[in-house]
């Protein structure tokens, strides 16, 4: 063949959408609905409350359990990925997602609650959202990485921010019962089709290469961490103490987080909201994450993942500070738009920067610890809020901002501390 020939051959190939994308783009989807899963617990806790007669505590210890069986099974999750790939994880994490909803709409005693919704619907999302998302765009790209992750992360905030408006339309429509069971078999199958159709364990597996390169790469560096061809297996990441400001960090900002998405909807109603204006409040949150989130992954890319993560926090604390404060519903939306982005910044740093510092091979598994401590840590937010609540005079959840203001700055420092680690070289340089 002539040069001219093999020059138009590699120009046909670098033409072709790389997979990648795809996968991307289907992970994309299964994170909106795996969070509109979760989230709509916020959406449907006052109808809950008032027909069963529960207290604010003991409707969001669901929310705490379902965090806490959640963060268990992250662990799991991240390994199964690492070792099969998300394809039949998310597959049959879309059983359980189908079944909590649905069983859901028959629930009478609060012990079904906590199964239908803090077990089996925590196993479906465990399944389905970041982890297995999150890592697996991060196998299939290096240079980008923070876009890939961030699109994922946009994803996750795109389905918060539709299912409060569509579940209070449809809680007004069906009733809170029939609209458990709508949103079960739709999520469900939804997450079912696009993981066993498009969703594919890594660009090896395809006889591809990260980025859509027609080569490896090698090594690449940036300004805050340093990426090897050696890849660090969990066990050894885990014995660095650079692995462990990680886990700590992104552990304790689940507090604030968690109690925020929990409560958010009755925070607003408590300040003269009507439930349908909260709803379209508290998408503000989400809506303001996802857009951010765009910025927030190729940012990182381009500055570094340190610099981005300060921003994010710095933000959050000030964020929190202002929670303690505000009294007003006009605040409140302040509050729900600065947050957002905070949130936003933030999120689709962590599996980038994981990557970067221990590499791609067991991105799952660390990620999936890292996701052990926010659900452990997060899972105490909502009933230390509730409980706030319900033991204060006056009533208020401004105790609860001021806890999650000092975890966030604590959270700040741990990132500072993280350094890269040198594979055969050192343990850990902090």
């Amino acid at each position: 063949m002539t040069r001219r020939g093999e020059e138009q051959i590699i120009v046909k190939v670098r033409k072709r959408i790389f997979y990648g994308w795809w996968v991307v783009i289907a992970c994309t989807l299964i994170a909106f609905c795996a969070s509109s899963t979760r989230h709509s617990f916020t959406m449907f806790f006052p109808s809950i409350l008032e027909d069963m007669g529960w207290t604010r505590a003991t409707i969001s210890l669901a929310l705490s359990i379902h965090m806490w069986v959640y963060a268990v099974g992250a662990i799991f999750i991240g390994r199964l990925t690492d070792r099969f790939g998300a394809r039949w994880v998310m597959a049959g994490g879309s059983i359980f997602l189908l079944l909590g909803l649905c069983l859901l709409s028959t629930m009478t005693f609060l012990w079904q609650f906590y199964l239908y919704y803090a077990v089996i619907a925590a196993l479906g999302v465990t399944s389905t959202f970041i982890v297995p998302n999150a890592t697996t765009a991060r196998k299939w790209f290096t240079r980008r990485a923070g876009l890939a992750v961030g699109l994922v992360t946009f994803g996750a905030g795109m389905g918060t921010a539709a299912i409060w408006p569509t579940a209070g339309i449809l809680i007004e429509s069906y009733g809170w019962r029939h609209s458990y069971l709508m949103l079960g078999v739709a999520l469900g199958v939804i997450v079912a089709l696009l993981s066993i159709i498009f969703v594919r364990k890594d660009p090896e597996s395809m006889g591809l290469y990260p980025d859509g390169d027609l080569e490896s790469s090698g090594i690449k560096s940036d300004n805050s961490a340093v990426v090897h061809k050696v890849a660090w297996s969990a066990g050894e990441a885990l014995r660095t103490r650079t692995f462990w400001y990680f886990f700590f960090a992104y552990g304790i900002l689940g507090f604030g987080l968690t109690a925020i998405f929990g409560h958010i909807i009755i925070w607003g109603m408590d300040l003269g909201m009507a439930r349908e204006s909260a709803g379209f409040m508290a998408m503000l949150i989400p809506l303001t994450m996802a857009f951010a989130g765009l910025i927030g992954g190729p940012l990182s890319d381009r500055v570094g993942r340190k610099p981005t993560l300060y921003i994010g926090l710095a933000l959050q604390i000030g964020m929190f500070i202002f929670a303690s404060a505000l009294t007003t519903s006009a605040e409140l939306i302040v509050f729900a738009v600065m947050w957002g982005i905070a949130i936003g910044l933030a999120l689709p740093v962590w599996t980038p920067f994981l990557g970067d510092v221990f590499g791609r091979a067991s991105v799952g598994s660390l990620f999936g610890m890292l996701t052990f401590s926010i659900g452990m840590i997060g899972g105490i937010g909502p009933i230390a809020f509730g409980w706030i609540y319900d033991n204060s005079s006056p009533h208020s959840y401004d105790w609860g901002f001021i806890t999650a203001s000092i975890l966030c700055l604590i959270a700040l420092f741990l990132v500072w501390l993280i350094s890269p680690v040198r594979k055969g070289i050192a343990l850990n340089v902090a």
